[in-house]
């Protein structure tokens, strides 16, 4: 499902893929935009970012920028 939360596009992901850190497991639930990016490599700041947040079974979140 695709939203505008009004602070951003968001998109849900009902049944996502996951990521293991540190033996816990986190399952996609959503990713999101920033515009302009909210990190900078090197110094550079880009027109666009993509957040991916994934939620452990204890609510404990884990986001990959």
């Amino acid at each position: 499902m695709v939203v505008n939360n009004g602070h951003t596009i968001q998109v849900d992901v009902p049944a996502g893929g996951s990521v293991t850190l540190d033996g816990k497991d986190y399952v996609l639930k959503q990713f999101h935009f920033h515009h302009p990016s909210e990190h900078t490599i090197d110094g550079k700041q880009f027109p666009l970012e993509v957040h991916f947040v994934h939620a452990a079974s204890d609510g404990e979140l884990a986001v990959v920028g």
